[in-house]
């Protein structure tokens, strides 16, 4: 609560300040403020990503701002060689702006900002977030340039809570990591239970690996006790995963009650606890910089953000915790919503369609008043008519709304699949039956429209049911013919079959949309391209540079010539499919078929699949399977092709297995048809990708591909050599379950050499 009150004492007196000092209006009109954000973090942690929202979100303004963002990524990158890089670049690329301000973002960014700022970006006023020490800080810094907001834990609030609501609580499990900060949370945690002053044991886990957190959670008995979590950034292959998806993975099955102070673990992983939020913490320091730009001095050195006390609903009833026993004010999430919360769409969209439906009904009844004789009159006119009508193939409608009856000739039951008029059985009563249910505000808004004089006729296109539920497109044409007392009496007009129009627009939709996707796709295989060619490039030219220089020895050299030779490997691959891919389009690619040892060619391949493998520190499993036991096979075909699609398939095999086995081989399937299949226990492929990852400039998981590269041609390409070869090409796959494809090409019956 005392904080809470600081806040807002925070935000009245800056507030206050805005209003009082006209100086801040006359510079935010007179120039464009340049201001950097700088994130210790990496894009995509969600701590990051809140933090850069608040920020934008208040410096939205573009006419008086502009604002850099850059990400450290310290959180997974921490070697002082790595920071000194990142000065070196900063510097390059900040050469020629003029900053402002700064906002830096959790510790790795001040002490950046400390070590390197002034000699990049020269003196400038710096606002911090996410600090939790801002006081060891006061002997490095000036405190009338540097001010921010402290992310202070309040680990006390959230002891007090558990200890409520788990009354018979003897021991915290503590769990924590090797990170740097996890020593400042720690301390804060034992502070925090001294003045708790109650009995209860501390157990400390430090996790090393998920497996050997996982195990010394089993071992503990699970009774009377409570987890704390106050840190989990765990190294995978030497680079921290984010703490929320290791909490899902370690912690989601455990049955312990888990408290934590972030929100990014709520909800579906922590019961709660006093949290704080990165939104929160960018929004303060945007608005401190704010402050800056025109007086430092009556700023505070650093202020708190706001607190919650937020629980999670189903982690709640998962351990039968009364919620009668939370804290007042608390925020509630997983809350099952109310039936009119849950169902509001439908009811909204239900009752209007009864309105839509009523107000039809309400019209037509309304207007029937009265009626004038003039049958007689216009029998001539309607026998012409007619036979005008049936030689344009038109139907014929004509409405009494006195009498309350609907004409309607032979041609119009035939263009709905009736013989007859009496077959179609359409009366006053039900004819709202017979329009498509998205139709009947169309030709009510006609009809209004017309019954006001807007326009000359009723004029519409709507979907009529015929004979079996048939839909068929109609164009409807009518007009008032009488009136009385200023109200319809009559109604004629005719309709027409528009089906083949509806058709070729539909026709002409959709060559849009593929042309537009087309477009897209291409457009996003040049960018793609770009940056594929663009790494090896650069590459070749920063080892090449290297080497040039005399300041290294011949084992540096001969490890860049290696880096080198590999970069113009990748670079030859890219090139050879982009020139493959356009001789397929272009239908230049011509098969030089010949006899070959299919055995030596899969041993050969075995042995590039394994170099691959080895390449990328990968211990995968490579096992070549044949269908016979002779050491040789002689079939027909184009080796060469035949060696780039199974490589094709062995690669991507290879790039998306990060562990288990690989198996590749051929089998007979009939005289004069082998069969090839690659099979792998990779990540696998979605149900809704497996189309698209044999189209052209296609990739299936855009997570994966963003992650392992690629071009999207490679499939590509081999569906298209496949096709050549006289085969097909498929593939059956299940997401975490590995993927096989399987492909054929038409050749002689392989023949043994003994």
């Amino acid at each position: 609560m005392n904080r809470i009150k600081s806040f807002l004492i925070f935000i009245i007196a800056t507030i206050g300040l805005w209003v009082s000092n006209p100086s801040f209006a006359a510079t935010s009109t007179e120039d464009t403020k340049e201001i950097l954000l700088l994130n210790s973090y990496h894009r995509g942690f969600k701590w990051s990503d809140d933090i850069t929202e608040a920020v934008l979100k208040t410096f939205r303004d573009s006419s008086k701002y502009r604002v850099f963002v850059e990400f450290m990524d310290s959180k997974r990158f921490q070697t002082p060689e790595y920071f000194n890089h990142l000065a070196l670049l900063y510097q390059l690329k900040y050469k020629r702006a003029k900053i402002d301000g700064i906002i830096c973002s959790d510790n790795n960014a001040l002490d950046f900002i400390i070590a390197h700022g002034d000699s990049i970006w020269g003196v400038t006023p710096v606002s911090f977030c996410g600090i939790n020490n801002p006081n060891d800080y006061i002997n490095k810094i000036d405190t009338n340039r540097f001010k921010g907001v402290e992310e202070k834990l309040n680990i006390l609030s959230t002891l007090q809570t558990m200890t409520k609501l788990q009354p018979n609580l003897d021991e915290i499990i503590v769990i924590g990591d090797n990170s740097l900060l996890f020593p400042i949370f720690l301390k804060q945690f034992n502070d925090a239970l001294l003045q708790l002053n109650k009995p209860i044991k501390q157990r400390l886990l430090i996790a090393t690996t998920n497996m050997q957190l996982r195990d010394s959670l089993e071992s503990i008995d699970s009774k009377n006790k409570a987890i704390y979590l106050l840190s989990l950034y765990i190294n995978r292959d030497g680079i921290p995963r984010e703490m929320i998806l290791e909490g899902q993975e370690i912690l989601n099955n455990c049955n312990i009650p888990i408290y934590g102070n972030w929100d990014f673990l709520m909800p579906n992983l922590v019961l709660g606890g006093t949290i704080i939020k990165g939104y929160d913490q960018g929004l303060l320091a945007a608005k401190i910089m704010k402050c800056q730009f025109w007086d430092s001095h009556n700023i505070p050195f650093h202020v708190l953000p706001p607190e919650y006390s937020a629980f999670d609903n189903e982690v709640l009833k998962k351990f039968s915790i009364n919620s009668n026993l939370l804290p007042p004010n608390h925020i509630l999430l997983n809350k099952a919503a109310s039936i009119f919360e849950r169902f509001k769409t439908e009811i909204a969209s239900t009752i209007a369609v009864l309105i839509v439906l009523l107000s039809i009904i309400i019209t037509l009844i309304s207007n029937i008043i009265q009626r004038k004789r003039t049958e007689v009159h216009l029998l001539e006119s309607e026998k012409r008519l007619e036979l005008a009508l049936e030689t344009a193939n038109q139907g014929l409608w004509d409405i009494n709304l006195e009498r309350k009856n609907i004409f309607i000739n032979r041609l119009f039951a035939n263009l709905l699949g009736y013989d007859t008029p009496k077959d179609l059985n359409l009366s006053f009563e039900n004819w709202v039956k017979y329009i498509h249910i998205n139709d009947i505000e169309h030709i009510a808004e006609a009809y209004t429209l017309h019954k006001q004089h807007k326009t000359e006729s009723i004029s519409c296109e709507i979907r009529l049911k015929g004979k079996n539920d048939q839909i068929t497109w109609v164009a409807i044409y009518g007009k008032i013919t009488q009136i009385l007392n200023n109200e319809p009496v009559r109604i004629i007009g005719t309709i027409l079959n528009i089906n083949s129009q509806k058709e070729f627009e539909l026709q002409l939709k959709s060559a849009k949309d593929k042309a537009e996707e087309s477009d897209r796709l291409k457009s996003s295989f040049l960018a793609n391209m770009s940056h594929e060619i663009r790494t090896p490039m650069n590459a070749i030219m920063g080892f090449a540079d290297l080497i040039s220089t005399n300041a290294i020895d011949e084992e540096e050299r001969d490890t860049y010539l290696k880096l080198i030779k590999g970069s113009g490997e990748t670079l030859l691959t890219l090139i050879n499919d982009i020139i493959d891919i356009s001789k397929i389009e272009s239908e230049q690619l011509q098969l030089h078929r010949q006899s070959f040892d299919l055995d030596q060619l899969l041993y050969n391949i075995q042995k590039i699949g394994l170099t691959f493998i080895k390449n990328n520190n990968k211990t995968l499993k490579l096992i070549l399977i044949k269908e016979s036991t002779k050491p040789h096979h002689i079939i027909y075909s184009d080796p060469y092709r035949l060696q780039q699609i199974l490589l094709n398939l062995l690669t991507n095999a290879i790039k998306f297995t990060p562990k288990g086995k690989i198996e590749f081989g051929y089998r007979q399937i009939k005289d004069n048809l082998v069969q090839f299949y690659v099979i792998d226990t990779g990540h696998g492929i979605a149900e809704e990708h497996k189309e698209i990852i044999f189209e052209r400039f296609r990739q299936g998981d855009e997570s994966l591909a963003k992650k392992y590269g690629g071009t999207g041609l490679g499939l590509a390409i081999s569906q298209s050599l496949v096709t050549m070869l006289g085969g097909t090409i498929r593939v059956e796959s299940e997401i975490s379950k590995g993927s096989s494809f399987f492909f054929t090409i038409a050749s002689p019956t392989i023949s043994p050499i003994q």
